[in-house]
C-alpha cells in the first residue's frame, strides 16, 4: 500500500526531473545561460506552449517506436536471410535464438540512434517556440530558402543578442558572445 504509493511518487519525481534536466541542457545550448536559469526558462517556455508540446510528444513517440521496430525487424529479417544462405524460401529454418538475440541488439542500437533524433526534435521544437515568441518568424519556407534569405548581418546579430543573451547583449549580466561586426567573442 504505502510503499507502492511512495514508489509511484518517486517514479513521477524522477520523470519530472529528467524532463526538466533535458530541456535545461537544450536551453543552455541554445541561449548560453547557466543551468538553473535555463531550467526555469525552458520550463516556462514549454508551459506556455503545452498544447504544442503535447502534440509533438505524441507524434514523436509514435515515429520513434515505429523507427525502432522497423530497424529491429529489418535487421532480424536480413540476419535470418543471411543465416538461411540467402534463400528466402528457407528463412523459417534460421535458428530462432540467434535471430532473437540479433533483433534485441538491433532494437537497442536503433533506440540509441533514435534517442539522438528525439533530442534534435526537442531542440528544434524549443527553437521554433522561441522564434514564434520573439516574433522573428524565420520558420517559414524551405530550408534552402530560409538559409538563403536569412543571412545575418552585424545589425541582426546584435539585435538577436539583445533578445537572447542576459543583460541584453550589452555586457550586463554574462559577457556577450556576439561582437558588433557579427563575429563571436570568447566568453571570459
Amino acid at each position: 500500500g504505502a510503499a507502492r504509493g511512495g514508489e509511484c511518487c518517486l517514479w513521477c519525481l524522477e520523470k519530472f526531473l529528467n524532463f526538466v534536466n533535458k530541456n535545461a541542457y537544450i536551453q543552455t545550448a541554445i541561449v548560453g545561460t547557466s543551468f538553473c536559469s535555463s531550467a526555469v526558462a525552458a520550463f516556462n517556455l514549454l508551459l506556455r506552449n503545452f498544447l504544442r508540446l503535447g502534440a509533438m510528444t505524441v507524434i514523436t513517440s509514435i515515429y520513434l517506436q515505429i523507427g525502432k521496430l522497423f530497424v529491429a525487424v529489418m535487421t532480424g529479417f536480413i540476419c535470418a536471410l543471411i543465416i538461411a544462405g540467402g534463400d528466402i524460401n528457407n528463412i523459417t529454418q534460421a535458428p530462432c535464438f540467434s535471430v532473437t538475440i540479433i533483433i534485441l541488439m538491433a532494437f537497442g542500437i536503433g533506440s540509441a540512434f533514435l534517442d539522438v533524433w528525439d533530442m534534435v526534435v526537442e531542440t528544434l521544437f524549443q527553437c521554433f517556440c522561441m522564434d514564434q515568441e520573439m516574433g522573428c518568424n524565420k520558420t517559414e519556407g524551405g530550408m534552402k530558402d530560409l538559409v538563403g534569405k536569412n543571412q545575418a548581418t552585424a545589425e541582426q546579430a546584435k539585435a538577436l543578442a539583445a533578445c537572447t543573451l542576459p543583460g541584453g547583449g550589452d555586457g550586463g549580466g554574462e559577457p556577450s558572445r556576439i561582437q558588433e561586426d557579427g563575429s563571436r567573442s570568447k566568453s571570459e
